[in-house]
């Protein structure tokens, strides 16, 4: 199956279901890893204005600035520039030095081994990022909006922010959830041993309520 095709399967349950709930009150779309929007592009498509508020959150600020650029002046949008993470707190982003200082970049991590397949991450190169505690922003969300949907692409991160959404139950608040793996990414060795945790976490957030698939 291709990723188009993937991607349209995929949007079609979440609007099926999103139309069984129709007449509630206003939903969030979190974009967890907007880089330069290329998916808020795509779910704000059928995830339409005046339905949805936006909340798009980005750690590199070359790419912060492109998103501020295009979508800063729209008052349904939110931008918030910092990483997806366990707790709030700073850390090295790495990877952001491989298109330049002007460039958006593809792939920056927060996770040091993020990319161990293809190079070592330098700690001179990373720049220091903040970094936010999801399940405690998930639980605010949940608070003010009736429906939460979550698209995330944070480059290997997501093992231990959906752990983490997974033991404080936060996750229990999101309907509907994208997730980019990055197992591919790491070592050879250690390849395996993510797919795994990849199968396990998906389990565990389908038993906890969320409608939770694999994005590409």
């Amino acid at each position: 199956m291709s990723k188009k095709s993937v991607k349209a399967k995929a949007i079609y349950h979440l609007i099926k279901s999103y139309v069984r709930a129709s007449g509630k009150k206003k939903s969030l779309f979190i974009d967890c890893g907007s880089n330069v929007g290329q998916g808020f592009e795509f779910f704000s498509k059928y995830l339409r204005p005046g339905k949805f508020d936006y909340l798009l959150i980005e750690p590199n600020p070359v790419c912060i600035n492109i998103l501020r650029e295009r979508y800063g002046r729209r008052n349904e949008v939110e931008i918030l520039h910092a990483a997806v993470w366990t707790q709030v707190g700073k850390m090295n982003l790495y990877g952001t030095e491989i298109s330049g200082d002007e460039a958006p970049t593809l792939g920056a991590s927060i996770i040091e081994s993020h990319n161990s397949r293809y190079y070592a991450n330098d700690d001179s190169k990373a720049i220091l990022v903040d970094t936010l505690d999801f399940a405690e922003l998930i639980s605010q969300q949940s608070n003010i909006y009736d429906r939460l949907v979550v698209k995330m692409d944070i480059e290997s991160a997501e093992y231990a922010v959906l752990q983490h959404l997974l033991a404080t139950g936060s996750i229990s608040n999101i309907k509907d959830m994208f997730v980019e793996f990055h197992s591919r990414f790491f070592k050879e060795e250690e390849q395996h041993q993510y797919q795994e945790l990849e199968g396990e976490l998906m389990r565990a957030a389908k038993l906890a309520g969320t409608n939770i698939r694999q994005w590409y």
